[in-house]
């Protein structure tokens, strides 16, 4: 398989588990076990419809900033200030840029 393919999966996988897992989000364990009996095994939160939650835009948004930044790490911060991904205990961005 090739790199971007590999690339490519992980960002869909990461979309997906996100999509099934949305519905659940802060729930403990026992009470997603109440609320299915069972294994999610399908979407449950907008019937017929993917919905992804903040945590899948950022993952997109670090990996344009990566693409964007050629592996340089100023530039890699500034794009991702340019795309408001927060970093850091206060939510600023990295480098104050």
């Amino acid at each position: 398989m090739l790199k971007a393919e590999s690339i490519v999966g992980c960002l869909l996988g990461t979309a997906v588990g996100d999509a099934m897992g949305l519905p659940y989000e802060g729930l403990s364990s026992g009470r997603i076990y109440r609320m299915t009996a069972r294994r999610i095994e399908r979407y449950r939160l907008l019937p017929g419809k993917g919905m992804v939650s903040d945590d899948t835009e950022q993952t997109c948004m670090v990996a344009q900033a990566l693409i964007v930044s050629g592996g340089e790490e100023k530039k890699f911060t500034r794009a991702c200030c340019r795309r408001q991904i927060p970093s850091g205990s206060r939510g600023d961005c990295v480098g104050g840029f």
